[in-house]
C-alpha cells in the first residue's frame, strides 16, 4: 500500500517472534536500517510490517537483521517447521485435547509430540501465531522452543510458582484439619477445604472446561469429576486432599522425568553463557548467542569452547570426551578444527568461529537428542499407545456401570455407589503406561550419550539387540581409516613430484580417506597448486583439468582395457602385498601409481567374538577395495562372507538381497559413500568422526567416537532397555487393574486411588533411571 511518492509499506511472515519483549527487540534493530521509517509486529499473525523509502531499502537487510536474532523469513505458503514448548503436556489425554483442537487449522500437515520434553512439532504452512493462539485458547501456556538454554529461566520462574501454590493449598488443608480438631464452625472448615480445592485444582478445572468444549474426557476432566462429586457427597476433606495429592503427584512426577533427561541436559551446560570476542584491539565479553561467524574468540585454560571454529594463534589440549565419550585429550595447534561443548586444558587458543551455537555440531546433536523421543516410536510404545486409547473410556465406562449396579442392583446407599464410580474415575488415566516406554527410551539415551553413541529414534535401540546379521564396509569401520601413502611408483616419464602435484590438485577436492593420505602425505612439501576445472566424482575414479590436460585418479580394476600385461602384473603384485592401489592416467594413458596402506582396528577381533555372544549370526563385508585386501582383513577377523570391488550401487542392491534374508540387518560404514545402503538397512550405522554432520543424517546410530569396540555395549543396553520397558508397562497395568479390583470390592478409597496413580508412575520413573547408571 502506497502512503506517499516518497514510501512504501512491506509486510514479512516471520518465524519465530512469541512475545511482546521479542517483538520490540525485532523494531528496534530494524530500525537501526536505512530506508525503514517505522516498523510494527502482528504477533497473532507472525508478520512484521514496515514503512520505508523504496530507494534506500533492500530486502537482503531486512532477512540478514532478522536471522541475526535467531529468527527467520517464511515465503507465503511454504512448508515450515515449528517447535513448541507446551506446558503442561505430558500424557496422551493433552495429546488428543491438542489434536483435537489443531484440527481447526487447515494448512497443518503433521503434528508430533514429545510428552517427555513439552515439545510439540508442526509441519505446517500458516503463521506461527495462529498456532500458538489455538493453543492459547485450549489453555496450554506454550512458546516458541529454540534449545534448552532458551526455556531455562522461564521455567524455573513457573517452578516457583507451582511450589507456592502447592504450599498454600496445603496450609488451607491443614488449617480445615485443625478447625475440624477444635470443632470449630463447620461452615469455616468447609469454607477452607472449598477455598484449597478451587487454589489447588484451578489450573486443572481451566483446563478441563476447554476439554468438554472439544468433546474430550481427558485426565483433568476426570479428576474435575472426581473431585466435584467429593464435594456433591459431602466428602470436603477428601476432595482437598486428593486435588492436592493429584497436584503434588504431577509435580514429583516432572521432577523425576527431569532426573532422567539430567544427563542430557548436562550438556547444555557445556555452552557458556557469555564467550570472550576481539573487537578491535580489545577483547569484550558478549552473550554466546550474539557470537557471528568470523568473531574471533579467546579461550582461556578450562573454559568452554562455545562454537566450532579454527585455531589461528596458540596450541593446547582438548577434552573432547564430552561429546565423543573418549578420555584422552586431543592436542590443538594453528589450523586446527575446535567443536563447541568441548574443554580447553591447558594453553591459550584464539579460534576464528566458522558457526554459531545455533549452527554448530554441538547443537545439532544436542537437537538430535532431544528428537530422540518422537522419531521413530518403538513397536512396544505403538502397543502401548492403542492399550491406552481404549483403557480411560472402558474404565470410565465401568466407573458408570458401577455406581448403577451398586445403587439399583446391589441396593447400596447413594454415597457408597457413587463413590465407587469416583475412585474408579482417579485412577482411570493411563498416565504411567504412556510414559512407561518414553522414560526408558530417554534413560537409555541419556546413558549412550556417555560413551559417545547417538541414537535416532527409539525402535533402533529397541530392534538392536535382535540383529541377526551385520554387513562391515572396510576402510575406516574394520580399519583405522587412517590411509598413509607408501609407494610412489612413475609409469610414463612423469617424476614423483609431478604425480604428488597432480594427485593433490584433484584430491584436495574430495572427501575420500585417499584423499587425506595425500593431503597429509604433501603437508610440509612445496607443492604447487592450480585451479582444477571440470571436476567430476564418478563411482570408484575422480576427475578433472589440471594444467590444460585431463588426469582420472581411480581403481586399476576400471582402467584394465587401458593397461599393458606388465602393469596390470605389477599391480596385482603390490595388491597381493596388500597395498591399496590407486591408478593415475593422463586422457587414457596411465601415468602413475599410488601404494597406500592401512591397519586393522585394535581389537576389532575381540568387537566380532563379542558381536557373535550378542546372537549375530552372521557377519559380511562390503568393500570397494581390491579381492585380495579385503581376503586378509576376513580372513584375520573369521568373516567367511565377502564382497570386494563393489560400486556404491552394488553395495546398495547386496544389502536389499540380505534384507530379505534376515529380520534385522545392521550395515556398519562411514555414513558418506555408504549412505545409500546404511539407509536400506534395517538399522544404520555410521562410524562418525566428529564434525562429520553426514553421519548423523545418514544413519539410525552414529558413534560419534568412531569407536567400533562400543557396538557390544549397544547390544547390551538394547536388551537392558526392552527388558525395563516391559517390566514398566507390567507394573503400571497390573497396580491399576489391582485397584480395580479393590474398587469393585468397595476396599479402596479415593486417596488409596490417587497414590496408587501417583505410585505406579514414580515407580515406573525410577526403574527406567536405573540405565543411566546401570552396568553394561
Amino acid at each position: 500500500m502506497r502512503t506517499d511518492k516518497q514510501e512504501i509499506e512491506k509486510s514479512f511472515q516471520v518465524s519465530g517472534v512469541d512475545c511482546p519483549v521479542c517483538a520490540d527487540e525485532v523494531r528496534k534493530e530494524l530500525l537501526k536500517l536505512n530506508g525503514i521509517i517505522s516498523a510494527q509486529i502482528d504477533l497473532e499473525e507472525s508478520k512484521v510490517s514496515v514503512r520505508l523509502k523504496p530507494d534506500e531499502f533492500s530486502d537482503k537487510d531486512v532477512e540478514r537483521t532478522i536471522s541475526d536474532l535467531g529468527l527467520q523469513i517464511q515465503r507465503e505458503g511454504s512448508k515450515k517447521t515449528s517447535v513448541f514448548f507446551i506446558e503442561g503436556m505430558d500424557c496422551s489425554n493433552e495429546e488428543r485435547v491438542i489434536r483435537e483442537g489443531l484440527k481447526s487449522i487447515r494448512e497443518i500437515e503433521e503434528l508430533k509430540f514429545d510428552l517427555i520434553n513439552h515439545r510439540l512439532i508442526v509441519i505446517h504452512r500458516t503463521a506461527d501465531g495462529k498456532i500458538l493462539k489455538t493453543l492459547k485458547n485450549l489453555g496450554f501456556n506454550s512458546e516458541f522452543y529454540h534449545n534448552k538454554l532458551h526455556l531455562k529461566s522461564s521455567v524455573r520462574r513457573k517452578n516457583s510458582f507451582q511450589l507456592f501454590v502447592l504450599i498454600i493449598t496445603s496450609i488451607l488443608i491443614l488449617t480445615g484439619f485443625l478447625a475440624e480438631y477444635f470443632e470449630l464452625n463447620p461452615v469455616l472448615k468447609t469454607f477452607l477445604f472449598v477455598i484449597a480445592v478451587i487454589s489447588g485444582g484451578f489450573r486443572i478445572f481451566s483446563r478441563a472446561f476447554l476439554s468438554l468444549k472439544k468433546f474430550v474426557v481427558d485426565i483433568n476432566v476426570l479428576m474435575s469429576i472426581a473431585v466435584l462429586g467429593a464435594i456433591v457427597i459431602g466428602k470436603y476433606a477428601e476432595a482437598a486432599v486428593v486435588m492436592l495429592l493429584y497436584a503434588i503427584s504431577l509435580r514429583l512426577e516432572n521432577y523425576s522425568i527431569e532426573k532422567a533427561k539430567k544427563s542430557i541436559n548436562k550438556l547444555v551446560a557445556l555452552i557458556p553463557e557469555f564467550s570472550t570476542i576481539k573487537k578491535e584491539n580489545e577483547f569484550v565479553e558478549i552473550p554466546t548467542s550474539e557470537v557471528k561467524v568470523g568473531d574471533i574468540l579467546l579461550i582461556k585454560p578450562g573454559e568452554k569452547i562455545p562454537v566450532d571454529g579454527i585455531v589461528i594463534s596458540g596450541s593446547s589440549a582438548v577434552n573432547q570426551s564430552t561429546i565423543t565419550g573418549e578420555s584422552k585429550l586431543i592436542a590443538k595447534f594453528k589450523g586446527d578444527t575446535c567443536y563447541a561443548g568441548t574443554i580447553n586444558q591447558r594453553g591459550t587458543l584464539l579460534i576464528e568461529a566458522t558457526s554459531t551455537y545455533k549452527n554448530s555440531h554441538f547443537s545439532k546433536i544436542l537437537s538430535l537428542l532431544e528428537e530422540t523421543t518422537t522419531n521413530s516410536k518403538s513397536n512396544l510404545q505403538r502397543y502401548v499407545d492403542v492399550f491406552a486409547k481404549y483403557y480411560t473410556p472402558v474404565v470410565v465406562f465401568l466407573a458408570f456401570v458401577v455406581s448403577i449396579y451398586s445403587y439399583f442392583i446391589q441396593n447400596q446407599d447413594l454415597y457408597s455407589s457413587l463413590y465407587k464410580g469416583l475412585v474408579l474415575l482417579v485412577i482411570s488415566c493411563p498416565c504411567a503406561l504412556v510414559i512407561s516406554t518414553p522414560v526408558a527410551i530417554l534413560s537409555a539415551i541419556a546413558r549412550s550419550t556417555k560413551f559417545g553413541a547417538l541414537i535416532k529414534g527409539g525402535i533402533y535401540l529397541e530392534n538392536l539387540h535382535r540383529v541377526d546379521a551385520i554387513a562391515f564396509d572396510k576402510t575406516g569401520t574394520l580399519t583405522e581409516g587412517n590411509l598413509r601413502l607408501e609407494k610412489i611408483i612413475p609409469l610414463d616419464g612423469l617424476s614423483e613430484k609431478e604425480l604428488l602435484e597432480i594427485a593433490y590438485n584433484l584430491e584436495i577436492n574430495s572427501e575420500h580417506s585417499i584423499a587425506d593420505a595425500i593431503i597429509n602425505y604433501t603437508k610440509n612439501m612445496d607443492i604447487e597448486t592450480e585451479e582444477v576445472k571440470d571436476f567430476k566424482i564418478e563411482d570408484g575414479s575422480i576427475s578433472g583439468i589440471f594444467k590444460n590436460s585431463k588426469y582420472t585418479i581411480g581403481q586399476p580394476r576400471l582402467f584394465t582395457d587401458l593397461l599393458s600385461s606388465d602393469q596390470l602384473g605389477l599391480i596385482n603384485q603390490l595388491e597381493d602385498e596388500g597395498y591399496t592401489v590407486i591408478l593415475i592416467l593422463k586422457d587414457t594413458q596411465p601415468v602413475g601409481i599410488m601404494c597406500l596402506v592401512d591397519s586393522l582396528r585394535e581389537n576389532m577381533k575381540l568387537t566380532v567374538r563379542e558381536l557373535k555372544a550378542e546372537g549375530v549370526k552372521d557377519f559380511f563385508i562390503l568393500s570397494g577395495d581390491n579381492k585380495s585386501i579385503v581376503e586378509k582383513v576376513a580372513s584375520d577377523l573369521g568373516i567367511e562372507k565377502f564382497y570386494a570391488e563393489l560400486k556404491p550401487a552394488e553395495k546398495l542392491e547386496i544389502i536389499k538381497d540380505l534384507n530379505k534374508k534376515y529380520r534385522f540387518l545392521a550395515m556398519i560404514g562411514d555414513g558418506l559413500n555408504d549412505a545409500p545402503a546404511l539407509k536400506s538397512a534395517s538399522i544404520g550405522i555410521a562410524m562418525g568422526k566428529i564434525g562429520t554432520d553426514a553421519t548423523i543424517e545418514n544413519s539410525d546410530i552414529t558413534l560419534i567416537g568412531d569407536e567400533i569396540a562400543k557396538l557390544p555395549k549397544l547390544f547390551r543396553l538394547s536388551r537392558k532397555t526392552v527388558k525395563t520397558i516391559k517390566e514398566n508397562i507390567f507394573l503400571s497395568i497390573a497396580i491399576k487393574f489391582i485397584f480395580i479390583i479393590l474398587t469393585l470390592a468397595g476396599i479402596a478409597s479415593m486417596w488409596g486411588a490417587i497414590f496408587a496413580d501417583m505410585g505406579s508412575s514414580l515407580i515406573v520413573i525410577f526403574n527406567s533411571l536405573k540405565l543411566i547408571k546401570s552396568k553394561i
